[in-house]
């Protein structure tokens, strides 16, 4: 097509000649008409729509893009114009054109890993954005302090976002992010009070928690994308050289680690490589020791057993999300309860763990919750026999383990196990204790033995190999002694005897404490005793302590 198919108005903002121009359609987007126009000299990408809410889209790409561009150059492409169409109604958006398009590269740069790929600027994406946002964003016109929010509304997705400028990220997030998407649920769907409620009480419990002014430490508002995930980020030709490159924005000036949101929530940026480098630039906000707080969401296989039920409520505590899995929906309501009074979300998930025979089944699951923890509390109990017990506790959590170990996303992984699940023996126990625990394994409980020591094993092998490249993943096996009801207490763990009893309130407030620690890994026995459990944890972390001791670990090693 020649320039006369391309609009006066954009020919006035490029201020071309007709006669210099061709358009033709490039790419494509769910809101708008995309094209590239190309003079002898260079290309231009516009994107054109008649849709009711295009002024305000483009509006706010516009200034989004520059507020990123204006910060680090390389990382997205300038906005030139917009503005309403003169032929017929609409608006456009010319943009700085990026030929996202593989064919172009040099055949020596083709790389599949955009989080570590170079362009011309020796920039990672990683070292770019974290450049973006440890760069203050601009004082806002009128104001003479750092200010949240943006000067015009912006679109994530199809939905408008106000922006009105405050001094406090808390506010700005509780008023412009939370109770506004409520409001605009309730415009297009009706009230719902249980919804309102659920959002109010995060407003009201959980942001003064975590992002309360004077808790979070250091903070000050930055550009960040708004919107980045997978699907708005790229690596193609950007002028005259290949970058690593994000697109489609929706900006605000916020704190850096809302960005990390919808990064986490969609996926795209879970190369562990990634974020050692983003943090070797940007800090981790104080205080650090809630950095996983504000961030964790847990998956809790087996989430009406008792040590579950217990477990539930302290890690919604923290402000974690938790997402636990039933196969029953009568237990339901069951669950919820549990999550009443606590400042973290709760849902439930039916699904049955008998069902899951192989990798790609747990993978579903994990996809659809998108955890940084999974929480492994299934079992059989001793229902349907030796086949099931197989099924659940070996095969169903082989199954999760193998799908959790390999999703750079998930972080740490916790089994509940038992303290004879194992083959070998630790130097510290008597023969009596050896004694005890063969008696369980082979005469009391030898299809439970078999099936939880694979699950054991299993997980310790896919651990030590993915530690290989990404030393930061957490293996914790939980290893209680003979289960009762008592009342959660003080512990002894570690070096611990063969014989004894662990109260399930005392194993989950155990499972919480080994969760809220990054360099709690390996194998924990416990058991009712008279330490502190946070400072019989410290000290074992101190000394690097792991339970498989005795085991054969080449043996175990060499599964993976």
């Amino acid at each position: 097509m020649a320039s006369s198919s391309i609009d006066p108005a954009i020919l006035r903002s490029l201020s071309l000649s007709p006669g210099t121009a061709t358009i033709k359609p490039h790419g494509g987007s769910g809101f708008a008409s995309t094209a590239r126009i190309s003079t002898p000299d260079t290309s231009y990408f516009v994107k054109t729509s008649t849709s009711p809410g295009a002024a305000i889209m483009f509006e706010g790409e516009h200034a989004s893009l520059n507020a990123i561009h204006n910060v680090v150059p390389s990382l997205c492409p300038r906005s030139i114009a917009w503005g309403p169409v003169d032929q017929g109604r609409g608006y456009f958006l010319v943009t700085e054109f990026v030929d996202l398009n593989p064919d172009i590269w040099p055949r020596t740069d083709r790389r599949t890993d955009t989080s570590n790929s170079k362009g011309s600027c020796h920039l990672t994406l990683a070292q770019k954005l974290a450049r973006l946002h440890s760069t203050p964003a601009p004082m806002p016109a009128g104001f003479n302090t750092p200010q949240f929010g943006f000067p015009v509304v912006t679109c994530c997705g199809d939905t408008p976002q106000r922006n009105g400028f405050t001094p406090s990220w808390a506010d700005f997030f509780a008023q412009h992010r939370l109770l506004m998407i409520l409001e605009v649920n309730e415009q297009n769907n009706g009230p719902d009070a249980e919804l309102r409620s659920l959002v109010e009480q995060v407003v009201i419990q959980v942001v003064p928690r975590l992002l309360g002014d004077g808790h979070l430490r250091g903070v000050v508002p930055v550009v960040i994308h708004g919107d980045l995930w997978a699907g708005n980020k790229g690596r193609g030709r950007f002028v005259a050289a290949i970058e690593d490159v994000i697109f489609d924005p929706s900006a605000c000036y916020a704190h850096n680690e809302y960005e990390f949101g919808i990064m986490r929530m969609f996926g795209g940026f879970s190369n562990a490589s990634f974020w050692q480098q983003y943090h070797q630039i940007v800090p981790k906000t104080e205080p650090e020791s809630e950095y996983e707080d504000r961030h964790n969401k847990v998956l809790l296989l087996g989430g009406h057993g008792k040590i579950a039920l217990k477990l539930t409520p302290l890690l919604l505590a923290k402000s974690w999300s938790v997402t636990s899995v039933v196969r029953n929906p009568d237990h339901k309501e069951e669950i919820l309860d549990t999550g009443k009074g606590h400042p973290g979300h709760l849902d439930v998930l039916i699904d049955s763990l008998d069902d899951v025979t192989e990798e790609a089944a747990a993978k579903r699951v994990l996809d659809q919750v998108k955890p940084t923890i999974v929480v492994w509390s299934a079992g059989a109990g001793g229902k349907g026999g030796p086949a099931r017990t197989k099924a659940v506790d070996e095969v169903a959590a082989k199954a999760y383990i193998s799908a959790s170990v390999n999703d750079p996303a998930v972080k740490k992984f916790l089994i509940i196990s038992y303290v004879a699940s194992r083959k070998g023996a630790p130097k510290w126990w008597t023969q009596d204790d050896k004694d005890a625990a063969n008696k369980v394994n082979t005469e009391i409980l030898p299809h439970y033995f078999r099936a939880k020591v694979e699950a054991d094993e299993h997980l310790a092998a896919l651990a030590h190999k993915r530690r290989q490249t990404d030393p930061s993943f957490q293996d914790i096996n939980l290893r209680p002694g003979t289960l009762t009801d008592e009342a959660a207490g003080k512990v002894v763990i570690g070096r611990t005897s063969a014989r004894g009893k662990t109260s399930r309130a005392t194993t989950a407030a155990v499972a919480a404490a080994l969760l809220s620690r990054d360099h709690t890994r390996g194998w924990y026995d416990v058991f009712d005793g008279d330490e502190d459990i946070d400072q019989a944890i410290d000290a074992l972390v101190k000394e690097k302590f792991d339970g498989i001791e005795g085991e054969d670990l080449d043996r175990i090693y060499a599964r993976a």
